[in-house]
């Protein structure tokens, strides 16, 4: 995989999970108009992992794998879970976390 950066009002090129943003609290607000036609900003939560994380070359250090459900139709779910070296457990993902 790859780590990309958004900036505000950029759009999300690709699916992807959160790892961390600008806001303290983890916490990022996606425009999906086009995906369920609500206009209002859904809240999307960086990993509680990696959220604290601020600088690219300590995201560089990160190595694991992502298994994840096969592609489906529903946008509003997702289960899938992060392995990261050094981690002691796999991190459960759902939609929270997922960005489309």
């Amino acid at each position: 995989g790859s780590f990309l950066r958004i900036n505000r009002d950029e759009p999300v090129p690709a699916d992807m999970v959160l790892l961390t943003c600008s806001n303290e609290d983890g916490v990022a607000y996606v425009d999906t108009v086009q995906l369920d036609g609500e206009s209002s900003l859904k809240p999307k939560f960086a990993l509680e992992e990696t959220m604290r994380i601020t600088e690219t070359k300590e995201l560089l250090t990160l190595h694991g794998h992502l298994d994840t459900e096969p592609p489906n139709q529903l946008v509003q779910s997702f289960s899938g879970t992060l392995y990261l070296q050094g981690f002691p457990r796999g991190v459960p993902i759902d939609a929270k976390s997922f960005l489309l």
